[in-house]
């Protein structure tokens, strides 16, 4: 099981560290990050090359660009 994620320099987050665990909730004003940071999480869910370092920005899960 995954416990922490760390995401760095992905659109509005610098540098985020978050311990996970069976139930979160992401809570915060606009513009704070939270779409961001689920935005992330998806791209590494589409993304099946992380072996080798690739990421796919479009995908079916979401569309970075």
């Amino acid at each position: 099981m995954i416990n922490r994620i760390e995401i760095k320099n992905f659109k509005s987050l610098k540098k985020v560290g978050v311990s996970v665990s069976n139930l979160n909730v992401l809570m915060g004003l606009n513009g704070m990050g939270k779409s961001s940071f689920i935005q992330a999480l998806l791209l590494l869910m589409q993304s099946d090359k992380l072996e080798e370092r690739v990421i796919d920005l479009n995908g079916l899960l979401t569309q970075i660009g």
